[in-house]
């Protein structure tokens, strides 16, 4: 084997693992950015629920007030719609999912709030994905019944 090829042979390897470390690299930042990209989206859905929340606390209770739930309502639509397109990874994932439970808990246990949900659910398809999610998690949300969903 003459020196050319040695050295051919040296650059074929060096090449080879160049790529492989690359490779390692640019798959560890897309992991990352992934990771975060998740924690920043999850950072800016509690701000938005927090958001919606006091102005439902805070309204007056009169239509302003329905209007508020039906808004908090279609952000919680929403965050389910998330959830079930897998949108949040890892912790970001399961803190969504244990204030989405948390959340549906206390609107079971809330005959107020049953009552609103039934006058703003005007077909099948409204809160579908509350719903999905409802029945995903029953025994977690250990519902006497369906609040979402049709008996």
């Amino acid at each position: 084997m003459s020196i050319g090829d040695r050295l051919a042979l040296v650059s074929l390897i060096i090449a080879i693992a160049a790529l492989f470390v690359s490779g390692g690299i640019a798959f560890y930042t897309v992991w990352r950015a992934d990771k975060t990209a998740s924690a920043g989206a999850l950072i800016a859905v509690q701000v938005a629920l927090h958001d919606s929340w006091c102005r439902f606390l805070r309204a007056t209770p009169t239509d302003e007030q329905e209007f508020e739930f039906a808004e908090l309502l279609n952000l919680l639509e929403t965050c389910c719609a998330l959830y079930s397109n897998r949108s949040f990874t890892s912790e970001p994932r399961k803190l969504l999912q244990r204030y989405l439970v948390e959340v549906f808990t206390h609107l079971a246990d809330d005959a107020n709030a049953r009552e609103r949900l039934r006058d703003l659910k005007d077909t099948s398809e409204t809160f579908a994905k509350i719903a999905a999610f409802e029945n995903k998690y029953r025994a977690t949300l250990s519902l006497k019944k369906p609040v979402f969903t049709a008996p």
